[in-house]
């Protein structure tokens, strides 16, 4: 079986009973494809086509567990199928958010007042999100460690031994390693603040993910990656990312919430992180995103 429109149309089918007239192609990154279908009656979904295995199960469970914040659009999911004879690869049916994402040029050129208020309005849902708690940490499905770095600090361990043995195979860039040794070598000084309340976090709210209306207002979160109870603080380096300084939504949020006192080494580290585990699992990564990020580790590590 070949993912072409006719088996996107089947599969929904299938699946749901919705009879599909049309596909078109909307875009796509490192881990999956969007198709916006249309049914016989005009109505719009979104099918979303995941090239690595596992995430759609997990995109969709933390879909529906966002959605639990209110304080925001979440997509609603239809299905999710990860069944192999009656698909080429994982799929997930879901809702179509009619808009544009946040790096619309009409919202980059916008008034400060505009800039302003679509900046509280992301940080306003955001934080609601946070307020979702769970007695342990991890991953969304499964949150079992009793601290934040029970979990975190061998996840990143792994991410940068990984790092070092692609390095070796000529998979991983020597200047990006390079800071990651130094800034490893930080660990425990950039971790001296106790997390005590693991939050439910987005896991990938860049303005990429977030979807305003024709009034450049913030109506939707979407694709959500790595989501979990975690660091709350894990959930704002990529606040920074794209767009995101040009509207301070990393600024704002720490001047709606006290955050920790090495809070910006710390986003610091896992922004670099981020970057080198989506280095490690697609085998490329975004210059100018890996760029920043470096750039950032550098300079928050002359604060230590």
């Amino acid at each position: 079986m070949t993912l072409n429109n006719s088996t996107i149309i089947s599969v929904i089918k299938n699946h749901s009973g919705i009879d599909i007239e049309s596909v078109k192609y909307l875009g796509g990154g490192s881990f999956g494809r969007v198709y916006k279908c249309t049914d016989k009656n005009s109505k719009p979904y979104a099918f979303k086509v995941f090239l690595t295995p596992d995430m759609a199960e997990k995109e969709a469970f933390a879909l529906r567990t966002l959605a639990q914040s209110k304080s925001i659009k979440i997509p609603e999911v239809y299905f999710v199928t990860t069944d192999r004879d009656k698909s080429p690869l994982d799929c997930m049916l879901f809702e179509f958010i009619d808009g544009k994402n946040g790096l619309s040029p009409a919202l980059l050129f916008a008034s400060k007042k505009k800039r302003q208020e679509f900046a509280d309005i992301v940080i306003n849902a955001q934080l609601a999100i946070h307020n979702i708690k769970s007695d342990k940490y991890g991953p969304i499905e499964s949150p079992i460690y009793d601290t934040w770095l029970d979990f975190y600090r061998p996840f990143a361990e792994k991410i940068y031994k990984d790092a070092i043995e692609k390095n070796k195979e000529g998979k991983f860039d020597k200047f990006v390693l390079d800071i990651m040794h130094e800034a490893w070598k930080e660990f425990d000084n950039i971790f001296t603040d106790e997390v005590t309340e693991a939050c439910l976090i987005h896991g990938d709210l860049n303005v990429m993910n977030i979807m305003i209306d024709k009034n450049l207002k913030p109506i939707a979160f979407i694709d959500p990656l790595n989501s979990m109870y975690a660091d709350r603080e894990y959930d704002l380096f990529q606040l920074m990312n794209l767009t995101g300084e040009h509207f301070g939504l990393y600024d704002n949020y720490k001047s709606k919430f006290k955050v920790s006192e090495k809070c910006d080494q710390k986003c610091a580290f896992y922004r670099l992180w981020n970057e080198a585990l989506v280095y490690l699992n697609t085998g490329t990564y975004t210059g100018f995103i890996m760029r920043s990020a470096i750039n950032y580790m550098k300079k928050q590590l002359k604060t230590l």
